[in-house]
């Protein structure tokens, strides 16, 4: 049974404060479940990151405390040069954490507001990522929170994939006990929004986050969450070649089959995603070009038919979820 704090207490810790051997030096981040400082690690002599819950008595609690028991399980196991590492965890009183290093270089969120990205660092960053993406669904572990301020870099032209508060395996069900689908509705997959949680979810948050890269904004943006994601399912995103000339018709075409609203349309693995995207940015003759991307786009069709040689390839969505957003 969790011992959980009976009377009120802060949920904010102070400059000077220590967590076991960590120094709090300043808050980074305010979420809504939890909160991330810059910390320096006494023993180490480190500068590190602590992502902190604070613990106690609500009704949201227990739910809270075991995702975050479950990113710290998830991170543990994730061993990858684009994945950012687990250093520690602890807990000291109303407070459990998680250690990270800490990027200098800031998020992808920090880059994002300076505009788009020139199409080979957008390539540089989009292999990183899908690379870390592949790594993960190999072990049958799903993000469900790709979005630039979930991208954290180094400096020196290195990327992570961090935050995995709400990452869960493959058989898990995306809507929480009080009927909630957790996430970021800019990002979220039309399936998703209805609390369908797949592989193919998170090659549509990365195709909205490729998009991002080149043109400077998500495809459907706005503040009412309700909102973005019933755009998510009904509409047809911009093509990027009109808020970005300099796109080619050929990475055109892979960023809009990322973000197919029908499962079966979409790439059906990051690995065949990334393939027709470096094909796609190779400059070679037109029909070579267009070639090879036909056969990586059939070819992820084909893996996708044989693995639901069972059920029909077109599937519905479950209209009586509750959705809910934060």
């Amino acid at each position: 049974m969790n011992t959980l704090i009976e009377q009120p207490i802060a949920t904010t810790l102070l400059r000077g404060s220590h967590l076991g051997p960590y120094l709090i030096r300043r808050l980074l981040q305010q979420g809504g479940m939890s909160s991330v400082y810059l910390a320096y690690d006494e023993e180490t002599y480190t500068t590190v990151a602590l992502k902190v819950l604070t613990l106690q008595n609500t009704p949201a609690f227990d739910e809270q405390l075991t995702q975050f028991r479950r990113e710290r399980r998830i991170m543990k196991s994730l061993h990858h040069e684009h994945i950012l590492p687990l250093l520690g965890a602890g807990r000291q009183g109303a407070f459990a954490y998680l250690v990270m290093p800490y990027m200098e270089g800031g998020s992808l969120k920090d880059r994002m507001e300076q505009g788009h990205m020139s199409p080979a660092e957008a390539r540089a960053t989009f292999e990183q990522l899908a690379d870390a993406l592949h790594y993960m669904h190999s072990f049958g572990i799903l993000h469900r929170d790709i979005k630039p301020a979930n991208i954290l870099l180094d400096g020196n032209g290195s990327v992570y994939l961090a935050d995995f508060g709400i990452a869960s395996y493959t058989d898990e069900s995306a809507i929480e006990s009080n009927g909630q689908v957790m996430g970021t509705p800019m990002y979220m997959s039309p399936e998703l929004c209805y609390g369908e949680a797949s592989v193919s979810s998170d090659i549509y948050a990365l195709g909205t986050l490729l998009y991002q890269m080149l043109t400077g904004q998500a495809p459907f943006e706005g503040t009412d969450s309700r909102n973005v994601c019933m755009r998510q399912i009904e509409e047809s995103p911009l093509h990027p070649s009109r808020l970005n000339s300099t796109i080619s018709p050929a990475i055109e075409q892979v960023v809009l089959c990322s973000l197919e609203k029908e499962v079966s349309t979409r790439f059906t693995t990051i690995a065949s995603f990334a393939e027709a995207y470096t094909v796609a940015c190779t400059p070679t003759s037109v029909f070579s070009k267009a070639h090879a991307l036909m056969g990586a786009f059939v070819s992820s069709l084909e893996t996708r038919f044989q693995s639901n040689t069972s059920t029909s390839l077109t599937r519905g969505y479950d209209t009586e979820a509750v959705l809910a957003w934060r």
